[in-house]
Order: structure tokens, then sequence, then C-alpha cells
């Protein structure tokens, strides 16, 4: 650190309020300093002459209306040095910070972690809770007050501190991180009792265990083998995203809270919003997660197909607690380049592949999968966009005659889609020559004996 004494126009001088630590200034102070510069010592800025002390009296010289003043410099290494320098210089000496400027810096620091002293971090072998104290006691020492004070400072914020950090581990426990992720994520041991979550519909709040069990009065289950919303409203945005109500119905039928739910198709994540609500845990991929939802805790990106075309199977680190394989993938020429322009991708290959990755996909997720889970296939016939066109491709057909024998078909649902799925064109052409239109997925779901 060094430090001189200068004269530098008042103008130059620059407050960052951001970075000074007095909640509110004192007009009569100001008054009284005004009166007789003279007097009154240097201000400290730093190399930048951004203000670190004296406030008060930069601005009774500029009340003044003086054009020079006297300055002392002290070198700052960034803004939460400058910060820390501002705010030790104001509990120490001169008109110093009331209580309520104390707590606000108090929370400022303390929120700033480990940004704000290059010693903050963790020191080897510290866990969570001895480098909290060592910070309050940092925090202390600026402030000039007792580690006692800084506790009752902190003690709101630390409580929605613990709340964000249940939170957190409980969103990362139902996205299938593992307890070591987790403990490293929040900053604790991956033993520690903190990042244990229950995992018992009995801890869950009533409206979160209604909705767990699917008890809530807007539940309606699924009685027959034809499901239909009608228009297509109730979906995210992403191209080829289905229904939330077919996800929602599978994990009524084959799930259980808690159970986990596997998606390597996720498209605009619509398991995962349906899983989160029903309480169920979920491991969900893409070959690459959309933009818009990289924040979602989870959401992993993995592709299936390799470039040499062979099949690499995604999953949580205990498939014996998997129950349901949900499989929506790319409906072959009606996804063509939407997707990627990669040839690996399932949407851009020739039929034989496409048949023989999908098919591949199954029986991988097959062999990793315990009896009694399921695997569901949800998938459009090609019509239009097929070579023959007009005559359309049962993708569900032959994913059923390419089946392992470790999983026997339990139901073939139809999935009705709304006439807005054919347009004019199509309309016009089949009224010519008498052949139908498709307007329906095909959900397969095989049982693993």
């Amino acid at each position: 650190m060094s430090q001189d004494t200068i004269t530098i126009p008042v103008s130059e001088v620059v407050f960052r309020e951001k970075l000074y630590p007095r909640v509110k200034p004192d007009p009569a102070v100001i008054d009284r300093y005004a009166a007789d510069l003279s007097v009154l010592p240097p201000i400290e800025v730093n190399q930048n002459r951004e203000l670190i002390d004296g406030y008060h009296r930069w601005t009774a010289h500029k009340s003044a209306k003086a054009e020079t003043i006297q300055a002392t410099v002290t070198e700052t290494a960034g803004d939460m040095h400058l910060l820390e320098l501002a705010t030790i210089r104001n509990s120490s000496h001169g008109l110093q910070l009331d209580d309520q400027s104390k707590k606000h810096q108090a929370i400022r620091f303390y929120q700033a972690g480990a940004g704000w002293r290059a010693d903050h971090g963790s020191a080897p072998g510290e866990n969570e809770a001895a480098r909290i104290a060592r910070v309050k006691a940092d925090i202390a020492h600026v402030l000039s007050v007792s580690e006692r004070a800084v506790r009752g400072y902190l003690s709101d914020i630390d409580k929605e501190l613990r709340e964000q950090r249940r939170d957190q581990i409980a969103a990362m426990w139902l996205a299938c991180y593992t307890q070591e992720e987790i403990g490293e994520a929040v900053g604790l041991s991956d033993d520690a009792k903190e990042t244990r979550v229950s995992g018992k519909t009995e801890d869950l709040p009533k409206d979160r265990k209604l909705l767990a069990t699917y008890t809530d009065a807007e539940w309606k289950p699924p009685l027959y083998d034809i499901w239909s919303w009608g228009k297509r409203g109730d979906q995210s945005e992403h191209f080829g995203n289905s229904h939330v109500g077919i996800v929602d119905n599978l994990l009524y039928l084959f799930t259980e809270p808690f159970g986990i739910v596997v998606d390597p198709f996720g498209g605009g994540a619509s398991t995962i919003t349906v899983c989160k609500k029903r309480m169920r845990r979920y491991w969900v991929s893409d070959r690459k997660v959309p933009e818009k939802l990289k924040h979602e805790i989870g959401y992993r990106e993995h592709d299936l197909v390799a470039p040499d075309g062979t099949v690499t199977i995604s999953g949580p680190s205990r498939w014996g607690d998997v129950q349901l394989v949900y499989l929506d993938p790319p409906y072959w020429r009606q996804a063509e380049g939407q997707y990627s322009s990669d040839p690996t991708d399932l949407a851009n290959m020739p039929l034989e592949q496409f048949n023989a990755a999908l098919s591949g996909i199954i029986k991988g997720y097959a062999g990793k999968l315990k009896a009694g889970a399921h695997i569901a296939l949800l998938i459009q016939p090609t019509q239009w966009k097929a070579d023959d066109r007009g005559w359309p491709v049962y993708h569900d057909l032959d994913m059923i005659a390419a089946a392992p024998k470790r999983l026997r078909m339990k139901y073939h649902i139809i999935c009705d889609l709304s006439t807005q799925q054919s347009n004019a064109q199509q309309v016009d052409a089949t009224k010519e020559t008498g052949e139908l239109l498709v307007r329906s997925r095909r959900l397969v779901v095989w049982e693993v004996v």
C-alpha cells in the first residue's frame, strides 16, 4: 500500500454510491464542514480518484464551491477491496456508521462470500461451518463490532440461506445428482446430514403430497387406451414436444413417488415439469439442451448415438430405482433438419439406420432395468414425408417387431392429435385418393420381465 497527499480538483473525485458504506448522509454535518474547509483533514481516494473516505468533507467542498481538495491516495485491488477500506474507515473514526449502516454492510460482505477477500475460500480440511465463522469474524473486524453483533445482523439472511440450501439440495436430489455432487454444490461434505432427503411422502407438505399421490382435486385418471386433449395447447413450444398429459398419465400408471424416470429425449423439458409436480426423481437429457432451458437443474447433455452409430445409454447411478424410461424421439423425416444437420441425428438418418438406432436404444435400456420397470415409446407414423407419399410408415410396429424378448408389450395406446396436423393440400389430396390421413401418435408400453 502506498499513500501520498495531493491536491486534486473537486470535480475529479468519483463517488460510487454502491461502493460506499454510509446509508444516509447528514446535511447538518455537511453545512458545518462547509463553514470552515481549512480545518478538515484530507479525504481518501484510490489511484482512480474513487472516494474511499470523506463523503461529508467532499460534499462540503462542493457545497462551498471549492475548486480543489486535499486527498491521500491509497491503492486498491478492486471494487470489494475499495468497499472494505471504506467500511473500515467509516467504522473507526469521524462520523461513524450507525447500526443500520453496519448491518447493511455486513449483509453486503456476507453475500459476496469468497469474492470480497482473497482468503475467504475454504482452507484445506475446513468445513462450511468453519468457513462461515471465519468470514463473520472478518466482517466483525472490518465493522469494528463484536462477532455477536454480526451474527445478529445476519440472522435473517442465515435463515434465508439455509432455506435456499435446503431447496437446492432437494432439487438436485430430485434430479438424480449423487450425494457427492450435491455436497460439492452446496459446500458440505457428501455425508453431511443436511444433504440427505427423506424420500417419504409423509414428510411432504399437504399440497405436495396430494400431487405426488394423484389425489389432488383436479386429477382425472386415464380409463381407456385412447388419450385425447383436443387442440395441443398444454405443452412447450419446443419443436416436437409432446403434451404434458401423456407424461402425467404415464407417471400415474407406472411410477411411485420418488421413483426415477429416465427421458433421453428431453426436448422442451415437459418430463422435468411433470416430475417436479408429482415428486418423481428424473434423469433427463438430450443431444443438445435448448438455450432457454439451460437453467433447468438436471437437464443434461448426452448424445445417445455416437458418430460411428453405436448407442451409448445414459442414466442415474442406481438403475434399480428406475421405474420408467420415456422415449419421445424425433419422428424420423417429420423432424428432418429441425434439430441439426448431423447425420447421426435420428431425424436425418435413412429409415433402415433410424430403425436400427431406435431399436438399439430400446434394447439398451431394457438391459439396464430391473423386472417390473416399464419403457414407453411415443412416436407418430410418417406419412407425407415418406418415400411413398401418403402411405404411412408405422414406426411403432417396427419397434414392436424388433423389441428384445425381455420386453413384454403391455399397452398400445392411441394419442389423438388435432385435425390441425393436416394442411388444406393434404385434405384435398385424401379426398381425391380416398387414403386416410394420420391423425394420431402411438404410445407403446413394454414391461421388463
